[in-house]
């Protein structure tokens, strides 16, 4: 067989050129060619091949050895090869390969772009050249443990770049093995984090200040996972429940800081709120649990937190809650007032009806014998006159006690009808002058319309307006004069006004003046006569009619009480 038939024709001379070289220079030769298997396949084969004597001459013995398994090894390392490069050449990553001493051999295009290198910089640089000082002692143990076979995931640290500027990586890192299993190198892959850390400091300077807002609340606010575990509570939920806050996150909320016998309670009720089978569950109450044992009450409002995606799946439960503890004492002490004022009025109601009868005796006789017509002596006379008018005092104290507990008790009746108003109000001078000639003062109207006509009770505002003369007498000075207003603010309002001279009412005391029992001071009354229910019979009075009762007044400048009324009577509902 000759030679030109176990190699391609291309390639023959060349093999020939080589093998006869060979023959020239007498030594071994080893080298790739290409052969023609009998089917005609190209294989890549090694020859090795000597010069060897004969009796005709030199002769060329070779040994062909089949590499296409090899080629085929060494076409797919090619391509990984290449593969690898492109990888580490694009990467978004920094890469680098460092020696086990600690200089960095190998890099990536984006290492040297982000940290201001150049490729001749590389092979002459140290790995502590490019981590932050403060980082490296930390980092030095980290890099051994590398060198020691083991691998890092996700560890950060600082790297210093050429100009001094720091960029926060996180770290992936892996030893590299020689064939017999040393490590030569090692491989890191270090992730720039800049803006994460950026997102991360933003979210956590929202937290404080959300944590800022939550904590200057008057009020607990609570975050509850779904299982019922504290994930966050405020400044004022620690200070009402007596805890630190590192005490109450993580515990679970109803175990631990409600009462036992409202757990189960609460517990259901927060179920239900979750499953949204409760249409109301906004707003509870419940008692917590103090660290000191004590028991307080919340009013609790509460929301869903939910994820921001189409289903809207439940992630916790946002609450907030006041302490309304002192409410709910306040509530009980209020009902208890409310029953003593109940009991008073009862009492006074049935005092108030016993000593009617016998008062109106004593008065009827006491008329009777002051009119002379029993022969007494000077003496004895002055004793019934005293007598008589003690009486008829007494006698009016209980009829103002019996119309305000008529008033309160709703059984005093309302008789509207219509009637021109300030033709009312001029008929009832004559008697109201009888009043006011007691300090020797006098009346004078002031009629803004005189066709005013209206529906209501005439009884009602007769002695709403006989009370503010007697008022207005008792607190004014001798000689004053007393005016009486009508006017028509609205179309639909009329307004009684009564003005004195007295001394003036402080603003402090004003809102007390239409309250039960109320009496002003003696510097402020010329005389210490009354009850303390006249104004407080006329706000009864106005409240029934419909209308409002007030007060104008300055030191040193009189008062004028007034009160308005509907033309026409609300029709009850």
């Amino acid at each position: 067989m000759h030679q030109s038939q176990l190699h391609p024709s291309s390639k023959i001379k060349k093999y020939v050129a080589m093998f006869k070289e060979h023959v020239k220079k007498g030594r071994e030769i080893e080298f790739e060619a290409e052969a023609i298997r009998k089917d005609g396949i190209i294989v890549p084969i090694i020859i090795s091949a000597t010069v060897m004597k004969w009796e005709r001459g030199p002769i060329i013995m070779g040994i062909f050895k089949d590499i296409s398994e090899l080629k085929k090894a060494e076409e797919k390392m090619k391509t990984s090869e290449a593969l690898y490069r492109n990888i580490f050449e694009t990467a978004n990553d920094l890469i680098q390969r460092c020696a086990s001493d600690g200089t960095i051999v190998e890099v990536n295009n984006h290492w040297l772009k982000t940290l201001g290198y150049s490729k001749k910089d590389i092979g002459k640089m140290q790995l502590k050249q490019i981590v932050h000082p403060d980082h490296w002692n930390l980092w030095f143990k980290k890099f051994k443990r590398v060198i020691s076979g083991r691998t890092l995931s996700n560890i950060e640290t600082i790297f210093i770049t050429k100009t001094g500027k720091k960029i926060p990586v996180e770290v992936n890192a892996v030893p590299l093995f020689d064939v017999e299993g040393n490590v030569t190198s090692t491989l890191g892959i270090f992730r720039d984090i800049t803006e994460r850390k950026r997102a991360e400091q933003a979210l956590q300077e929202e937290r404080n200040k959300l944590q800022k807002y939550f904590d200057v609340a008057e009020v607990i606010v609570l975050v509850l996972s779904l299982e019922g575990k504290v994930l966050f509570i405020n400044k004022k939920g620690c200070e009402i429940l007596g805890y630190k806050g590192n005490e109450i996150i993580g515990r679970d909320w109803s175990d631990n800081f409600i009462p036992e016998k409202n757990r189960d309670e609460v517990k259901t009720l927060l179920k239900r709120f979750i499953n949204r089978r409760m249409d109301h569950a906004e707003y509870f109450e419940a008692p917590v649990l103090t660290k000191s044992g004590n028991e307080k009450i919340i009013a609790w409002y509460n929301a869903l937190l939910k994820e921001k995606d189409e289903q809207g799946r439940v992630q916790a439960i946002l609450s907030a809650g006041g302490d309304i503890s002192k409410l709910k004492q306040a509530e009980v002490t209020i009902e208890q007032l409310k029953e003593l004022d109940r009991l008073k009025d009862d009492f006074l109601n049935i005092a108030a009806h016993e000593l009617k009868t016998p008062l109106t005796s004593i008065v009827w006789l006491g008329e009777i014998l002051k009119e002379g017509k029993f022969s007494l002596a000077p003496e004895y006379q002055r004793y019934i006159t005293i007598i008589h008018d003690e009486s008829t005092k007494l006698s009016h104290i209980v009829k103002r006690i019996l119309t305000v507990t008529r008033y309160k008790g709703g059984k005093e009746s309302i008789y509207n009808e219509s009637f021109n108003l300030a033709s009312f109000v001029l008929s009832l001078i004559p008697n109201l002058n009888l009043v006011a000639k007691r300090t020797n003062s006098k009346l004078v109207t002031n009629v803004e319309k005189k066709n005013i006509l209206i529906t209501s009770d005439k009884e009602k505002i007769s002695q709403a307006i006989y009370n503010f003369i007697d008022n207005a007498v008792k607190y004014g000075p001798e000689s004053q004069t007393i005016t009486i207003s009508i006017a028509k603010p609205k179309k639909d309002q009329v307004k009684i006004a009564v003005t004195d001279q007295g001394k003036g009412i402080p603003l402090s005391l004003q809102k007390r003046l239409f309250t039960k029992f109320f009496q002003l001071e003696p510097s402020l009354s010329r005389t210490r006569e009354g009850t303390g229910l006249g104004l407080y019979i006329c706000k009864l009075i106005v409240d029934k009619l419909g209308g409002r009762i007030g007060v104008k007044s300055e030191l040193g400048k009189g008062s004028t009480f007034y009160f308005t009324l509907p033309i026409k009577p609300k029709l009850s509902k």
